[in-house]
């Protein structure tokens, strides 16, 4: 089985379709780096000299990081890149010497604790027969006087997160299981972000619960992308990240929209697929006014037959026969979803939710996907629901372009 790292596995999360792009087939494609990636890249190398530095007991001068700050920013910084707003060059590079700065004078002498790897790249085995297995890659390893190892980690982004999100963040978890299995002897480990562009280091430390937790999410996770490698099904996930996909062009989820607005002259029907959405969301727009003149029709004629006590209306080849019977009435989940939320509760508390929930594809998918399932009861629900592909066709309106009913 191949072994996974953290992004890759992050990536299967946002959108399988693009974990299939880049680590499987690797189509061709013009990759366009940002000025925040470089950003990120020569802060690092420069920290990373920094502190091989320190471990030499030679602690450079801050005039020397920023010098060094300059020779990896003249090797990687080149007019290609992609960057946001009105900024240039020297805005990225003002922001990577500030970053520099308020780190070194923030942590000189460099004494806080005792580097023992930088660029630190570790595998381990998250069960006992090793089929499942993980690689990390750490900035910085220390320890402190405590005994107490830790995880450094620099970031250089533009924001930063609250101390709850460094809590729930699966990366440090499982970083912090990397360093618990490479040194059993160790007692505690505290994990370090420092946010550069705010002069902030958040720090955390996990409770063997959580490391646990975390280890089955990724062998869940890893379970997952196996069974798509198996079944060479790599679904599309649209979302915000695809503004940023270099595999928006080709993704089948995106590529129509480049073929009407880049490609129209050398794709002939490259209108057609537009031409049957925009049919297509016609239709539907007729078969909601149809179902709404319908239940206007139906309390028109309830209203007729009560007023004129009729139970049967005749029209010219059909009968309405009306009658009356009693039913629950249910709430809708959509007009009182406080009323439907509380009534489900309802038979959740009783009793009576395995009995009244309705069977989804979704459930019976979960049940499939469940590891305290056994397999063989797994096999015999799929003899009564195989599992099969099938088209989906749901038409939302597009965000990027106003109709005409709306200018």
């Amino acid at each position: 089985m191949p072994v996974y790292s953290h992004t890759q596995l992050e990536t299967f999360r946002i959108c399988p379709k693009k974990y299939e792009f880049r680590y499987i087939t690797k189509p061709e494609v013009p990759e366009v780096a940002t000025a925040e990636t470089i950003l990120g890249s020569t802060v690092h190398k420069t920290l990373s000299r920094l502190f091989q530095g320190v471990s030499m007991e030679k602690v450079p001068s801050l005039p020397d990081v920023e010098k060094n700050f300059d020779e990896f920013w003249q090797k990687e910084w080149h007019s290609g890149l992609r960057m946001s707003g009105d900024y240039d060059a020297e805005d990225y590079k003002r922001i990577g010497l500030k970053c520099l700065r308020d780190f070194y004078n923030h942590h000189h002498p460099f004494n806080q604790s005792r580097t023992l790897g930088l660029d630190y790249r570790a595998t381990v085995s998250l069960d006992e027969s090793g089929r499942y297995k993980m690689t990390g890659f750490i900035d910085r390893l220390a320890k402190a006087p405590d005994e107490t190892y830790e995880i450094h980690d620099f970031k250089t982004g533009k924001n930063l997160p609250s101390q709850a999100d460094l809590e729930s963040d699966q990366q440090l978890t499982l970083y912090n299981l990397l360093v618990r299995q490479l040194w059993p002897q160790v007692e505690k480990v505290r994990s370090i972000w420092h946010f550069l562009r705010f002069d902030e280091s958040l720090a955390t430390v996990r409770a063997p619960e959580q490391v646990e937790a975390a280890k089955q999410k990724v062998v869940e996770r890893i379970d997952e992308v196996q069974a798509s490698r198996a079944a060479g099904h790599f679904p599309t996930k649209v979302s915000d990240f695809c503004n940023w996909c270099d595999y928006k062009h080709i993704c089948p989820a995106w590529k129509h929209l480049f073929w009407l607005e880049e490609e129209k002259e050398k794709i002939a029907d490259a209108d057609q697929g537009k031409q049957m959405v925009d049919e297509l969301a016609r239709l539907k727009a007729d078969k909601a006014e149809l179902e709404a003149r319908i239940e206007q029709v139906r309390e028109i004629i309830l209203e007729f037959a009560r007023q004129n006590g009729l139970t049967a209306l005749f029209g010219t080849g059909q009968i309405a026969q009306i009658r009356d019977m009693e039913r629950p009435k249910l709430p809708d989940k959509k007009l009182n979803p406080a009323a439907r939320e509380a009534f489900e509760a309802f038979l959740k508390k009783y009793g009576l939710w395995e009995e009244a929930s309705d069977i989804t594809w979704y459930k019976i998918d979960k049940i499939l996907k469940d590891r305290n399932v056994p397999e063989d009861l797994k096999q015999k629900l799929k003899a009564l629901a195989p599992v099969e592909k099938q088209a989906i066709v749901t038409v939302t309106r597009r965000k990027d372009v106003t109709t005409e009913e709306e200018e």
